[in-house]
């Protein structure tokens, strides 16, 4: 079974004068979970606790100087619960963001793979289906794939880290669910 780490982040703003506040992390089986963010000094130019983003959130901007954590450490939390697997993030905005925690702690830049393609080419290895050599079969398995991301994108997300990171745990496994039962309806 592919290895994987599902990570969200929820931020100050989506702009892109944000940053990050939340961390969360999932992994496969379910198990995750998440530390608020203390903004770092240099982050000040960007924190503004008049965004309509923490309404979003509903993180309250004092709450984070009060129990958040340095970057540094949450980064490395998520990356001990990392041990080996592929991050993959939730949204184009979520690299970024965990970027800028890795800069503010002098961690190089952590690599992360996009969640909807991992949903997709584990669910057709899950199928045994090699798309080049069986397009009808892939095109058939990425339908019911597609159906699903776009399923669980019609559903509000939480918006808080922890929460979103497990929803898309429970995702990729039924995607890989889909794979499995595609290859059972093969014939032997």
């Amino acid at each position: 079974m592919p290895r994987r780490l599902f990570v969200d982040l929820e931020a100050s703003s989506l702009e892109p004068g944000g940053c990050p506040v939340e961390l969360g992390w999932c992994d496969e089986s379910g198990i995750g979970d998440s530390c608020l963010v203390r903004p770092e000094p240099a982050w000040a130019n960007r924190f503004d606790p008049e965004d309509a983003a923490w309404t979003v959130h509903g993180i309250d901007p004092a709450e984070l100087a009060s129990c958040g954590v340095p970057a540094g450490e949450a980064l490395t939390r998520m990356l001990a619960a990392a041990q080996g697997r592929t991050i993959l993030v939730s949204s184009p905005w979520d690299g970024p963001w965990l970027a800028m925690l890795a800069e503010a702690s002098g961690f190089p830049a952590t690599l992360t793979d996009d969640f909807n393609t991992a949903c997709l080419s584990d669910a057709l290895a899950e199928a045994g289906i090699d798309p080049e050599g069986n397009p009808a079969a892939a095109r058939e398995i990425l339908e019911d794939v597609l159906l699903r991301l776009r399923d669980a994108g019609g559903s509000l997300p939480a918006h808080r880290a922890l929460e979103d990171a497990a929803e898309m745990s429970r995702l990729w496994n039924a995607c890989r669910a889909a794979g499995r039962a595609f290859r059972q309806r093969l014939p032997r």
